[in-house]
């Protein structure tokens, strides 16, 4: 078994976002991942839903970076951090 390389990173996020605005909150998501899928290190990204719509979280995002530093230099600039903000409507 091929041991993990110790400078990846996982990054863990969830979301609160208000049922009504889950599938809204998708798209964006699916748009902001796709600006952040062709920096150097990206190594893949996958958001989980919620079975129950009374979950208080209804969106969990896990993503794996080569490592911290491609992590923060893919998201320093203006287009990627907006990428890792949810919508006005869902923070």
């Amino acid at each position: 078994m091929a041991r993990p390389d110790p400078s990846s990173v996982t990054l863990i996020n969830i979301f609160e976002a208000p049922i009504a605005h889950v599938d809204e909150f998708i798209e964006g998501w699916r748009e902001r991942a796709m600006l952040l899928m062709v920096k150097p290190g990206f190594i893949d990204s996958r958001l989980y839903r919620a079975i129950s719509a009374t979950s208080r979280f209804q969106l969990v995002n896990v993503a794996h970076w080569a490592s911290r530093v491609a992590w923060e230099v893919a998201t320093s600039d203006h287009a990627s951090r907006s990428a890792s903000t949810p919508p006005p409507s869902q923070r």
